[in-house]
């Protein structure tokens, strides 16, 4: 089964994407959020939901420390 991360970190609306990925995925897949920069490296496929505010959402990813993981 193919591994579908959704990295949360603590900024975005994770309930409306995981819905959307949710209705356009299949049996194939396991849609899974994730806070940990192992389990978002391990993952097949990774989803880096936004927002608006930039600036205060790189601040939290950086509190995070998933800075690394991300630019991998």
């Amino acid at each position: 089964m193919e591994k579908i991360a959704v990295v949360d970190y603590g900024m975005s609306n994770l309930h409306s994407v995981i819905s959307a990925l949710n209705a356009v995925s299949n049996d194939r897949q396991i849609i899974e959020v994730c806070q940990r920069a192992e389990d978002i490296d391990n993952a097949d496929r990774v989803v880096f939901p936004g927002q608006g505010a930039a600036a205060d959402c790189m601040k939290q990813i950086q509190a995070c420390a998933l800075v690394p993981v991300l630019k991998k």
